[in-house]
């Protein structure tokens, strides 16, 4: 990059994120890419990149995904608190999957469809979870701000994790790509979390404490966002 820019479509991410919520790169792949993507811009670059999971030149994430929420989860959670700003494609928020149109030259199939204005077709898990991770980037300001750091990463368990914070408050993100509860032992000394700390899953209300710098907590499918203070409705 020449630094002429403000910010730029993030296919650093997008593409990888789209490729390991389907299972098609492990955890610790998915760390070297992002490592490799959107952390080596400068940081005011970096913090306006457009993370998205689809664009009218890819298919709408929910098909691409084959209609499984805990992927989607997944996908929602990690664009919602990585570092960049999320883009959310029209009609992602409610599910839409649409007829792909044909491609633009040797690209895959697009995603043109208009949105659909049908409530009772909408897909209200994803809806409400998409609400949900927007009101957490409203409550917890070091989802925009803040550094990240690698704080997880579980190939067996399918487990990836990493830490946001700044002056304002600290965030633990854990990704999962599983359709069912796993434990997970989540290291709190890596964003500076003291013994005693209490994390808030923002998503469920279940709270943890830190003791000898870590704390083990439950993955429900997709993942959690722990939180040290205001937690989710």
């Amino acid at each position: 990059y020449d630094y002429t820019l403000d910010s730029k479509w993030n296919y650093d991410f997008g593409l990888k994120v789209r490729d390991w919520a389907l299972g098609d790169r492990s955890q610790a792949v998915l760390d070297i890419q992002l490592a490799q993507g959107v952390r080596k811009l400068p940081r005011p670059f970096g913090l306006s990149a457009y993370n998205f999971l689809t664009t009218h030149d890819e298919s709408r994430i929910n098909l691409h995904l084959k209609d499984k929420p805990h992927l989607m989860n997944a996908a929602q959670v990690l664009i919602m608190t990585y570092l960049g700003a999320p883009s959310i494609f029209f009609g992602d928020e409610i599910g839409m999957q649409g007829e792909n149109a044909p491609g633009v030259s040797d690209k895959a199939p697009t995603s043109f469809s208009s949105f659909n204005w049908d409530y009772t077709k909408w897909d209200y898990r994803i809806f409400n979870m998409q609400r949900a991770l927007g009101e957490l980037r409203v409550d917890h300001p070091a989802l925009k701000m803040g550094v990240v750091k690698t704080v997880l990463i579980d190939n067996e368990k399918k487990l990836y994790g990493f830490g946001r914070w700044d002056e304002t408050g600290k965030v633990i993100t854990v990704v999962s790509q599983n359709n069912e509860i796993v434990t997970a032992d989540i290291n709190a000394f890596e964003v500076s979390a003291k013994d005693g700390t209490i994390f808030t899953d923002y998503l469920t209300g279940r709270e943890y404490v830190v003791k000898n710098g870590s704390f083990k907590a439950q993955i429900f499918p997709g993942g959690g966002v722990f939180v040290v203070g205001k937690a989710g409705n």
